[in-house]
């Protein structure tokens, strides 16, 4: 690896800042795609509804990458890890139109294009950001994500060229509803994904980005995060599935239990397996970041539990509970945020993993719980 620790710090605690704002950036747009063009009406109406999320998510991430801009100037960060964050806002525009473009594949229930699409897209990211990284080092990250963002709105115009260049007009009197949707959905999966991120966001602003704890943890919380996107996968997968059932309570049940019993708990099960191998083999192939394993092996237990609540959240986006599943995500991050603050003084990544994983447990169970009761309680609510 190129990166020592502390620049592997810096990396990871720009990327888990940005991660949390691209999500609130996004205004639940690339969401809203899925579910928008699940539920047209026919080609001249699926058209419409991408022209008009696409039009929309391209205004709210400007507007969202300026105030990102110019709130980190006179936020009180060190200079360095200011400068960092200011360099990666521009990610702000192209990301969110990325990811909610390409889910028109995902709202026609086109799995394999999407797949394979998103494979081309997330593997030009990478192949980028390590090119450039391995010729220039630290620098060479951010210059490879913006190439890597680039090349991917290259291949989405591609992909949908039909699509993008078709006639059709834009439902400009829907903006009102879809930016208010959206809001709801952002705050939904923006409370997650700091949740997500919260540990080592708070262990960056303690110690300092380049702080070599922060770069080795960052690493353990990369393995992690590396293990759930098959779960975050399937999930998005089930959404325009769940979303064709929602009038069908029983239907809608069954396919939540589906996909739990048959997808997400056999395959993050295989991924616990996976990552645990990885994990193991650290010491030997990246020496320097060997105080990764226990914390490593730690957050890759809870792999399941989170897989598990991914679904269950999709049922309260198709059933427009968007608002439960953000009092519940902000109550989580309400609730650890002082245990966190805690533990990360306390100075040990073990103890800092076992806080993020009994908290992981926690909200398995209180998502899983309000899915059920959604379901099996609350008259179901349809509609575009």
């Amino acid at each position: 690896m190129v990166l020592s620790p502390s620049q592997f710090g810096i990396v990871r605690s720009v990327e888990s800042t940005l991660a949390v704002v691209l999500v609130f950036a996004s205004l639940g747009h690339p969401t809203l795609m899925i579910r928008e063009i699940a539920a047209s009406g026919g080609d001249e109406d699926r058209v419409c509804r991408f022209r008009t999320i696409a039009f929309s998510v391209g205004v709210v991430s400007f507007v969202a990458a300026g105030l990102a801009f110019a709130v980190l100037t006179i936020l009180p960060l060190d200079s360095g890890d200011r400068v960092w964050l200011r360099g990666a806002a521009g990610l702000l525009i192209l990301s969110p139109l990325v990811r909610t473009t390409a889910n028109w594949f995902q709202g026609q229930q086109a799995f394999n294009r999407f797949a394979f699409w998103s494979s081309i897209i997330g593997g030009g990211v990478l192949v980028s950001t390590v090119t450039f990284v391995a010729l220039l080092g630290l620098r060479g990250w951010l210059i490879g994500r913006y190439v890597g963002e680039l090349l991917a709105v290259l291949v989405v115009i591609g992909a949908l060229h039909q699509v993008v260049g078709a006639g059709g007009w834009r439902a400009f009197g829907s903006l009102p509803r879809l930016w208010r949707e959206g809001a709801e959905i952002a705050a939904a999966l923006g409370f997650r994904t700091l949740m997500d991120n919260l540990s080592l966001i708070m262990l960056g602003l303690y110690l300092g980005y380049a702080h070599s704890n922060v770069g080795v943890y960052g690493f353990a919380t990369l393995l992690w995060m590396g293990a759930l996107v098959p779960g975050g996968a399937m999930a998005a997968t089930e959404l325009p599935r769940l979303s064709g059932v929602t009038a069908n309570r029983e239907a809608l049940s069954q396919g939540f239990r589906r996909a739990v019993r048959r997808w997400f708990l056999p395959v993050s099960g295989a991924c616990v397996v996976l990552s645990l191998g990885i994990a193991w083999g650290i010491p030997a192939l990246l020496p320097r970041f060997s105080a990764a394993v226990v914390p490593g092996l730690v957050l890759i237990v809870g792999i399941p539990f989170r897989t598990t609540a991914m679904i269950s959240g999709s049922v309260l986006v198709v059933t427009r509970r968007n608002r439960l599943a953000a009092a519940m995500n902000l109550s989580l991050v309400l609730l650890s945020m002082p245990v966190l603050w805690a533990v990360v003084k306390h100075g040990d990544l073990a103890l800092v993993a076992l806080t993020v994983l009994t908290f992981e447990i926690l909200g398995c169970g209180l998502f899983v719980s309000a899915a059920e009761v959604v379901i099996h309680w609350s008259p179901a609510r349809t509609g575009s």
